[in-house]
């Protein structure tokens, strides 16, 4: 009899992996894009020009700037206006087709109804607030955008160490690796285990919550350095005259939306927040991927273009 069971349990356990109905291939998937990009010490790594693949059953073309955008010219057209989306893997458009993320979505409600601005989307997996201003400071601000709108996820106060930091690296490494989040299960188990590796997403939900709570405390130096390039793009935008439009992607009492929403309020920008539908189960790529799918991306456009529509009008 324990033999018959944990011949069933085997089967179901390969028949599960098989077809992966909890989308756990997102792990080995997102790891081919982050395998190829392009180091790069101010703002840590980018897609590389010319790259294409298919991930997720998804195909990804990266245009000559090193980004998943609409076609554009760096050069902004004479007496044209243009808008920027900046952020990460979810402006990027993980698991979503061109046409459907928010960014094309933009792009092509421009076209159709003020045909004089364009867009420009610039995100990149895991990118974090300090990496996007540098990416800004490097080539973002060339493109002159008129509005800049930045897309803030939980985990945009983690440092990346290949890119550029103010507080002292050997401090913020120690802090991340004392907060470090650890398997609970053992990984031999969970590499060979469809269960095991639902079992351990399900252990390190909670896990994620307690470390996001950490990361945003008072004292993190994390948050201290995230907390500094916000200022610095605050001050950047302002010098330029380029209307700066946080979206903060979170629940209202998330730690990094209370942190953020706190600290463009105190240097005068307003922050803005998707609907909370948006944050729904239906809405994400799959149990294991938190993305957003396409119909999440329609919503996102939809907020975004509700607010943009004030800066048209201006």
């Amino acid at each position: 009899m324990a033999c018959n069971c944990l011949i069933a349990l085997v089967v179901c356990d390969r028949t599960l992996a098989a077809f992966d109905p909890l989308g756990l291939a997102y792990f080995t998937e997102i790891q081919r894009l982050f395998d190829a990009m392009i180091r790069d010490p101010r703002f840590a790594y980018i897609t590389p020009a010319g790259y294409a693949d298919t991930l997720q059953g998804i195909r990804i073309e990266i245009g000559r700037e090193g980004l998943r955008s609409p076609a554009f010219s760096a050069e902004k057209a004479a007496g044209g206006r243009r808008i920027m989306l900046l952020g990460d893997s979810v402006v990027f458009g993980w698991a979503v087709a061109d046409e459907d993320t928010v960014g094309f979505r933009l792009r092509s409600r421009l076209a159709s109804a003020h045909p004089s601005w364009d867009a420009v989307v610039a995100g990149v997996p895991s990118w974090n607030t300090r990496n996007e201003l540098e990416l800004m400071r490097a080539k973002g601000f060339a493109y002159e955008p008129d509005v800049l709108v930045l897309v803030v996820l939980s985990n945009d106060a983690e440092p990346n160490f290949a890119g550029a930091l103010r507080e002292d690296p050997r401090r913020l490494r120690d802090e991340a690796e004392r907060e470090r989040l650890n398997p609970v299960l053992p990984r031999a188990m969970t590499e060979v285990s469809y269960l095991a590796a639902w079992l351990e997403l399900l252990l390190r939900r909670r896990q994620v919550a307690a470390s996001e709570t950490l990361l945003y405390a008072a004292g993190s130096l994390r948050w201290k350095d995230a907390d500094l390039a916000v200022a610095e793009l605050v001050d950047e935008c302002g010098r330029r005259g380029i209307a700066l439009v946080p979206f903060l992607y979170g629940q209202a009492s998330a730690p990094h939306v209370v942190a953020y929403s706190t600290a463009f309020g105190r240097r005068g920008v307003q922050t803005h927040a998707f609907p909370d539908e948006l944050y729904e189960e239906r809405y994400r790529t799959s149990f294991a991927d938190p993305h957003p799918n396409a119909h999440g991306h329609a919503i996102m456009a939809d907020a975004i273009y509700e607010i943009l529509r004030e800066y048209i009008a201006g």
